[in-house]
């Protein structure tokens, strides 16, 4: 578990990101405490709100283990079970060799998804977009 107030979080002065940054602590340490060591951050940046087409909210983490996308999905869509059928594509095809698809890391103890605060989150690696 990562000792409160450890994390820099960057905070960015555009509308929203603000907002996301200062709830960051409050939300983001729960469902970091479910994935392992090489996971927790030493920096975490706001990307936005709502920035992915879902309407999720996406911070990008630096961890040991490199770059992470956590993703916050708007507690109303989509429902878990569609959410495991992506998953299950996802690490299906990460399996195969594919590795620029952002198969979910699996918690501690071997889910794609942590429930907390209302809401669905996951943890992928981050891919870099052009």
């Amino acid at each position: 578990m990562i000792a409160r107030g450890s994390l820099a979080v960057v905070r960015k002065a555009e509308s929203g990101f603000l907002q996301s940054a200062m709830f960051a602590d409050a939300q983001i340490e729960p469902v970091l405490a479910h994935y392992g060591t090489d996971c927790q951050p030493t920096q975490i940046d706001p990307v936005g709100p709502g920035t992915g087409f879902s309407g999720a909210l996406i911070w990008r983490l630096t961890a040991p283990r490199g770059r992470l996308a956590l993703r916050r999905w708007p507690s109303e869509h989509p429902d878990p079970e569609r959410l495991q059928f992506i998953h299950d594509v996802l690490w299906h095809v990460a399996l195969g060799g594919i590795d620029f698809v952002p198969a979910p890391i699996r918690t501690r103890r071997g889910a794609g998804l942590v429930e907390s605060d209302g809401h669905r989150w996951e943890l992928a690696p981050w891919l870099p977009g052009s």
